[in-house]
Formats: structure tokens, C-alpha cells, sequence
């Protein structure tokens, strides 16, 4: 089987995702939801904290003070989470930037090192935060925020377990690359 017919049936349309990719494909399936819930969760958190925020100041004239810490938690929150779902929908600014004009290059093996080139690198920095994160933990579970004296493991450990998800959909992506339809 050629490259150029790589995932297809022998009419060129795309064949029925078999074996790895359809493992991927439910895996993949399974994140995105989790990633949706968490960033839906986390702005509506952060649009109701920050609402409160400006009421209690301009309405009962007394500052929440948690609501900064809060709300700075929560854009984390839908960033991280965001960035991971932007990855699994290529829509990431690393992918969009030139892939159009990869996609349509008549060479599918460029296109394929070109998409493995990308992932790997992403992979490759997402990992080395992830191995920095990971053994800090015991220490994020010791250290308090200020206001709400909360453990900021609800802050790193979370960054940490969404580090650990792109690293999962990064290589889910290179074998899509190679094993799917790309």
C-alpha cells in the first residue's frame, strides 16, 4: 500500500478506522469531553467569581478578597485545558501557521515528517514541564494560597495533569500521522 493511499479503501474514500486508531479515536473522543467540561466549568467559575468580585466591591462597597486568587486559578484553568483541546482539533497557532500550505504539497512523505516534526517538538517541551512538574507535587500539596489558604495543588496539580494529557493527545497525533489519515 502506497503512502498517498494510506487510510483509504480502494476507492479513495476513508476506510473505517481499524485496530490503533480506533483505540485512539475513543481516547481521543473521551479527552475531548473532559476537556470541554473542565473549560466549561472553569469559565463559568471564573465568570461568576469575577461578577461577584465587582458586585460585592461596587454594590455592598466591600472588597471579596479571595476573588482574585480565584480568578487567576480558573483562567489557568481554561487556558491549560483550552491549549490541550486546541491540539486535538489542530487548531494550535504551531499547526495552523503553514500546515495549510503543507496539506495541499503533493509529497505525503514531507507532509507526514512535516506533522511529526511539529508534534515531536510540542511533545518534546510539553514532556520536560511535565518531568519538572511532577516531582514538585508533594510540594504543591504542602504550600497555601494567601487569601483562601487552599492548596496550590488545585493550581499546579491540575497544570501538571493537563501537561501529562497534551503528551498523551501529541502522541496520539504522531500516530496519526502515520497510522491514520494525514
Amino acid at each position: 500500500m502506497s503512502l498517498d493511499n494510506l487510510g483509504k479503501n480502494g476507492e479513495g474514500q476513508a476506510a473505517e478506522p481499524q485496530g490503533v486508531m480506533k483505540v485512539i479515536g475513543a481516547l481521543d473522543a473521551g479527552l475531548n469531553r473532559v476537556e470541554l467540561f473542565f473549560m466549561f466549568t472553569a469559565s463559568l467559575l471564573l465568570f461568576g467569581n469575577m461578577t461577584w468580585g465587582v458586585f460585592a466591591r461596587y454594590v455592598f462597597h466591600i472588597p471579596a478578597p479571595y476573588t482574585e486568587e480565584l480568578s487567576i486559578m480558573f483562567y489557568i484553568w481554561v487556558t491549560f485545558w483550552g491549549v490541550s483541546y486546541l491540539i486535538s482539533q489542530n487548531a494550535h497557532p504551531a499547526m495552523t501557521m503553514f500546515s495549510d500550505k503543507v496539506k495541499r504539497c503533493s509529497n505525503p512523505l514531507f507532509r507526514k515528517c512535516y506533522f511529526t516534526f511539529i508534534y515531536g517538538v510540542m511533545l518534546f517541551f510539553v514532556a520536560l514541564a511535565c518531568g519538572v512538574g511532577l516531582p514538585m507535587l508533594p510540594l504543591y500539596l504542602t504550600q497555601k494560597t494567601i487569601s483562601l489558604g487552599i492548596s496550590y495543588i488545585l493550581l499546579y496539580g491540575m497544570g501538571v495533569l493537563v501537561l501529562a494529557v497534551m503528551c498523551f493527545r501529541c502522541l496520539f497525533k504522531i500516530i496519526e500521522v502515520w497510522v491514520g489519515e494525514k
